[in-house]
């Protein structure tokens, strides 16, 4: 998967990439930063997706949230509840960027968590 990470890197419009082994991979245009007090959640937004990475603090390395949907499936991935942090997904800080790495649980409609693997990243 990291070699697909380091190549999709160098898209010329894309703010995000995200892969979870076994999906095709995601990318999006669009990161959109809110805050609300100590909590700041970083949307990416794509075609076919929609991620989200709650983090407390300025430069977080275990978010409390990892939220990934698939629009053109009933897949979602999740790891985190309410503002607890989960030590799964891990995001590192890169000049410019969030580095996105760990495993995250998928569940398709009404099935089982399985955990898979996640890597990405998105501009900052």
């Amino acid at each position: 998967m990291a070699g697909l990470i380091s190549s999709a890197a160098h898209a010329k419009d894309n703010k995000w990439h995200v892969e979870i082994e076994g999906q095709p991979p995601l990318s999006g245009t669009l990161v959109m930063p809110s805050k609300i007090g100590p909590l700041t959640n970083f949307n990416l937004i794509g075609a076919n997706a929609m991620v989200s990475f709650g983090v407390k603090g300025d430069a977080p390395a275990e978010p409390y949230s990892a939220q990934v949907l698939y629009l053109d499936s009933k897949l979602a991935c999740h790891r985190g509840v309410g503002d607890t942090q989960t030590d799964e997904v891990q995001l590192s800080h890169e000049p410019g960027r969030i580095v996105v790495s760990g495993n995250i649980g998928c569940r398709l409609g009404d099935g089982e968590v399985v955990m898979h693997p996640i890597a990405g990243w998105f501009s900052k």
